[in-house]
């Protein structure tokens, strides 16, 4: 049987293009997939790499520059800074982790942005510099639906307003990007006393 044609003109120029980064950045010390996992280099050299492919591939397939921002927004997640007094906090937000890993690692970005209503999407491909908010939203509600199937009954999702996720024993856990967490932090209150759960989104997503 014939493999399937990759549809995705850029698709060697992008494996090319990751193998060259991880080598500029870690030497021959790690791959391009070892490098962005869950034990590679911290989250801003992260998007930093990402940066890099990005904007070597968008100079050479411009006209298909937002499929591949698209392509690569999303990495790892981790729990980026449990704090407070709740002794079961750890274990919940190691849910939401997982809950969230299961997300960016198993469905595209575009199944993804399928969580978004059609106004949503209108709104996102009127202004392109909005793809990177609307993707958060989408993660999000994402992340919700996978904890209602993993761990059903367990967990409230406040969409519109606080902590995004409660959990049945009083736990809360924000959900958003690594260069969020400080600012979520800052604003006190239950954002003090809440557990975090990052993830990346590449930083120049629909800027183009």
């Amino acid at each position: 049987m014939r493999k399937k044609a990759d549809k995705r003109p850029w698709a060697a120029a992008m494996a090319r293009a990751k193998k060259d980064v991880a080598r500029e950045l870690t030497g021959d010390d790690q791959t391009w997939e070892q490098m962005v996992g869950a034990e590679g280099v911290p989250s801003h050299i992260r998007e930093y790499a990402y940066d890099l492919v990005q904007d070597r591939l968008c100079e050479s397939y411009g006209n298909h520059c937002r499929d591949i921002s698209l392509e690569i927004a999303a990495g790892a997640a981790w729990i980026a800074a449990p704090k407070g007094g709740s002794p079961d906090k750890g274990e919940v937000a190691e849910k939401v982790r997982a809950a969230t890993e299961r997300v960016l690692s198993n469905r595209t970005t575009a199944e993804i942005l399928g969580e978004l209503s059609d106004p949503e999407l209108d709104a996102m491909n009127r202004k392109p510099g909005l793809i990177r908010a609307f993707y958060g939203t989408a993660v999000h509600r994402a992340v919700a639906l996978a904890l209602d199937e993993m761990y059903p009954g367990e967990f409230r999702y406040k969409a519109s307003h606080g902590v995004d996720f409660e959990h049945r024993g009083g736990a809360m856990v924000e959900l958003t990007t690594g260069g969020q967490v400080d600012a979520h932090y800052a604003r006190g209150g239950s954002y003090y006393s809440t557990a975090y759960v990052a993830y990346d989104i590449h930083m120049t997503v629909g800027q183009r």
